[in-house]
């Protein structure tokens, strides 16, 4: 990560972290217009970004969603929880379409480690891992994973703000301490015209 500069620790380069917790009864309309109230789901989503350096880091998230069929309150996808931190930072900057990084730290979900073993031919290595081009099979199948549709949400929902931004390319690799330890990295940028 110190070759692409971006930050490692908190106040590096503007490095800050959020957590958001869904702490709150929350009501839904149901069949009819009926409607009900919920008790918290506890879901949350924990990550770092830097503004400065364009950089996102999801790092502990546990959607308060939990199946397709739970209910669920209004705001509970990644890629619209992590937007309104990104906007909410870069609003003192004004330097909300800075974004070059997104990373997907420390990934747990067993869908994603397959594709991911899979693309790297069953041998994830450490930093610098492997690089796909987002325009290779396995770089669409990297960002289709369950920890890679988010990042193509994230871009798509709110192009308004963000401008037209595209996936260039994505990088995967382990920790060097536990070979079960996988991360990626997606790389952002404006398409040429």
């Amino acid at each position: 990560m110190n070759s692409l500069k971006l930050p490692t620790k908190l106040g590096d380069k503007g490095l800050t972290e959020f957590h958001w917790l869904q702490s709150e009864p929350f009501t839904v309309e149901v069949d009819g217009g009926t409607e009900v109230t919920y008790e918290p789901t506890e879901g949350y989503y924990k990550g770092c970004m830097s503004v400065q350096r364009g950089f996102i880091s999801a790092e502990d998230n546990k959607s308060p969603k939990p199946n397709k069929k739970a209910a669920a309150p209004d705001l509970y996808k990644l890629s619209d929880v992590y937007f309104l931190e990104w906007q909410r930072q870069a609003a003192n900057s004004r330097n909300i379409k800075h974004l070059k990084y997104f990373l997907r730290f420390h990934i747990v979900n067993t869908d994603t480690k397959r594709i991911i073993s899979q693309a790297t031919g069953n041998n994830v290595k450490v930093w610098p891992g492997d690089m796909f081009g987002i325009e290779t099979d396995e770089g669409k199948a990297l960002l289709a994973t369950p920890n890679g549709i988010g990042v193509a949400y994230f871009l798509i929902n709110h192009k308004p703000e963000l401008g037209v931004k595209t996936v260039e390319k994505v990088q995967v690799w382990r920790q060097e301490d536990d070979p079960e330890w996988f991360n990626m990295l997606f790389y952002i940028s404006q398409p040429q015209r």
